[in-house]
């Protein structure tokens, strides 16, 4: 019987639109005064380290390549640009169709609901936009946990928090970084959500999955089944 219900964040319950998050990234180099490529580069560098939490704020992230691109940056600067990430991001990223709709109906029907989610800290303006604790009983995103998906540890304090096994709960998400793999492997029933989706960021696909849905709703059709 399910009993709770996991979802990834971004290209499964949000959407980033790209040209808006790029304006941002264009910002923050003329403000760095240097070109775009060059910093995006840099920036990109930097990615794995503030998914898991060693760079724990947008602050450091940014001292880190200024450092590597030899800027001297104030800490003032460094809060500047930290505000423009935020809030081009802010600005870029939108829930879904039927998203709200869909966790509202799960909410009345009492399952528990979980985020299992790669994130760096700038989520944490989504958070309060989308007003994510309304829907959720647990939030697990990776800088908080300094572990990321496809490892085994985010998926499981998900599941200790709620007090549920794999076998009562479903994970759903966009497939990125092998999350459906080890969802699958651990015992959740798993689904593939297949939607218009920010490609820039891709990296390992999923190959294990037991259902691919294209919409949010149709995830009523296979709790029903199970």
């Amino acid at each position: 019987m399910i009993k709770g219900l996991f979802f990834d964040f971004y290209d499964t319950l949000c959407y980033v639109n790209d040209a808006v998050y790029f304006e941002g990234k264009k910002k923050m180099a003329d403000v760095l005064g240097v070109e775009m490529e060059l910093f995006f580069s840099e920036w990109r560098k930097t990615g794995m380290d503030s998914l898991i939490g060693k760079l724990g704020t947008t602050k450091e992230r940014i001292m880190k390549v200024a450092f590597v691109l030899g800027i001297n940056l104030s800490s003032e600067t460094a809060e500047e640009l930290e505000k423009i990430d935020w809030e081009y991001l802010h600005n870029a990223a939108e829930l879904y169709p039927n998203t709200e709709k869909v966790l509202n109906m799960l909410k009345r029907e009492r399952f528990k609901l979980g985020i299992i989610s790669n994130a760096s800290d700038t989520v944490e303006t989504l958070r309060k936009k989308f007003n994510l604790q309304q829907y959720f009983d647990v939030i697990n995103f990776s800088y908080q946990l300094k572990t990321k998906k496809p490892d085994k540890p985010i998926y499981l304090t998900a599941l200790e928090s709620l007090g549920l096994t794999p076998e009562e709960s479903v994970y759903t998400g966009d497939g990125n970084d092998s999350e459906l793999d080890t969802a699958y492997d651990l015992g959740f029933k798993t689904i593939l959500i297949t939607q218009k989706r920010n490609d820039r960021f891709r990296n390992a696909e999923s190959n294990k999955y037991h259902h691919e849905i294209n919409d949010i709703s149709e995830i009523f059709n296979i709790i029903n089944e199970e």
